[in-house]
């Protein structure tokens, strides 16, 4: 899941923050970096009872699993 897609389910980027009992700033880095962590994803796959997908391949590949860079890489 994207920044974009995080926040267009929660309505807000205070909302984000909210429900992860987050702040602010910290999705705001999220949405300066192009990025969620993975285990943030995962965290809102469950929040949001799955209407939200966790993904790797959301992520820069330097921060995916070694086996995944590699399968990807190509």
């Amino acid at each position: 899941m994207t920044p974009t897609q995080l926040i267009t389910h929660y309505g807000s980027q205070a909302a984000v923050a909210d429900a992860a009992e987050l702040t602010d700033t910290a999705i705001g880095h999220w949405v300066k970096q192009g990025w969620i962590p993975y285990d943030k994803q995962d965290f809102f796959e469950h929040d949001s009872a799955g209407q939200l997908k966790a993904s790797w391949l959301d992520l820069p590949a330097e921060k995916r699993p070694k086996h995944l860079r590699e399968a990807t890489a190509e």
